[in-house]
């Protein structure tokens, strides 16, 4: 058998790259596809991009950039980095706060539910509960009046002494009630508008079941006040 020439061996390369052009040319196709739909995907690409700078427009474009690039750059930050690193750490601590979270809407549509209801109720029994509202808005603007705030303040500060005037029974219904009892006597004698009294018409008056009466109550008050002083000057002394 004869040795092969180099004709030979060109013919039989030839004959191997023969058979493998059908898989080459398989292989080749999606490019050829591809590359024939380039400039149809570029135009789109082009027409999107212009779309969206003329709804945007170019300034406003170029300042998202802008502020894109800088959250991107604070986001990226070591702080920032540490600061989402925790809050993850401490998810499940978290969770309860955000049910609680997910569960306020509701919370508050049956809270509104609630005082509808109520008003409704109110509404019927005839109570202006808007004008109630109104009243309760402006006791709470003189409440916190700077005026109101000062005493406020002096009470606070003299607590024991405010104590000391709840227990001395000044507020007790009896006090209360001769204390408006004598309120009620100055507004009179003050509206009579009586002349001068001399001796013998303080005698004369003195025959007054009313007068009497008065003189009575004045004399059972002086004697109960001197045994409170006694009472007080027996006490040990204060530091």
């Amino acid at each position: 058998m004869a040795d092969p020439t180099p004709t030979d061996a060109i013919l039989a390369s030839l004959d191997r790259l023969h058979s493998r052009l059908d898989s080459i040319e398989a292989r080749l196709a999606p490019v050829e596809r591809l590359l024939a739909e380039a400039p149809n995907a570029l135009a789109m690409i082009t027409d999107t991009a212009d779309g969206l700078a003329a709804r945007v427009g170019e300034g406003n474009l170029d300042a998202r950039l802008h502020g894109a690039v800088h959250v991107l750059d604070r986001l990226s930050h070591p702080d920032t980095l540490r600061a989402v690193d925790a809050l993850l750490s401490r998810m499940d601590k978290l969770e309860p706060t955000l049910a609680l979270l997910d569960q306020a809407p509701g919370a508050v549509a049956l809270a509104a539910d609630t005082f509808d209801d109520f008003a409704e109720r109110v509404a019927l029994t005839g109570v202006p509960l808007h004008e109630r509202a109104q009243v309760l808005m402006g006791a709470a603007e003189r409440l916190t009046s700077p005026a109101a705030l000062e005493v406020l303040t002096v009470v606070t500060e003299r607590l024991t002494e405010v104590h000391s005037l709840l227990e001395s029974g000044v507020l007790d219904p009896e006090s209360v009630r001769v204390v408006s009892l004598a309120g009620k006597a100055l507004v009179a004698s003050r509206a009579c508008q009586c002349g001068p009294v001399g001796p013998f018409g303080a005698l004369r008056a003195l025959s007054e079941p009313e007068v009497q009466r008065a003189l009575g109550f004045a004399v059972a008050f002086a004697r109960q006040f001197g045994i409170a002083l006694d009472s007080e000057t027996t006490l040990p002394a204060r530091a």
